[in-house]
């Protein structure tokens, strides 16, 4: 398995999804703003699967960052830089989580931490 946590002094959401994750192009396109639909659009058609759990990830962490006051994920655009998205793989499994902050510069990743 995988665990994302995420350490702010403000406001902070994350989200993990494995990049085979069962999500529709019809269920991600509901949730997709104009910019974000053009440049999933002009992706080729391999990298689309990815590139849905890539903006399904951020509006997730954007959701959670939010508390879910008010959320519109059609007024929640991933282009605009509050967020960011990484991939990684765990025992062969490729995963994308992302992370959306105030502060989104400041973001460490540590993978691999023995307990």
């Amino acid at each position: 398995g995988l665990l994302a946590v995420a350490v702010s002094r403000g406001e902070v959401g994350v989200d993990v999804e494995p990049v085979d994750a069962n999500l529709s192009e019809s269920m991600a396109l509901r949730i997709m703003t104009q910019p974000e639909l053009q440049e999933y659009e002009a992706k080729p058609d391999e990298e689309k699967q990815k590139e849905r759990v890539r903006i399904w990830t951020a509006k997730e962490a954007l959701f959670k960052a939010s508390a879910a006051a008010c959320f519109d994920p059609l007024k929640q655009d991933t282009m605009e830089g509050v967020w960011r998205s990484f991939d990684t793989e765990v025992n062969g499994k490729g995963y994308i989580f992302s992370v959306a902050t105030a502060t989104p510069e400041k973001i460490r990743i540590y993978k691999d931490i023995k307990l």
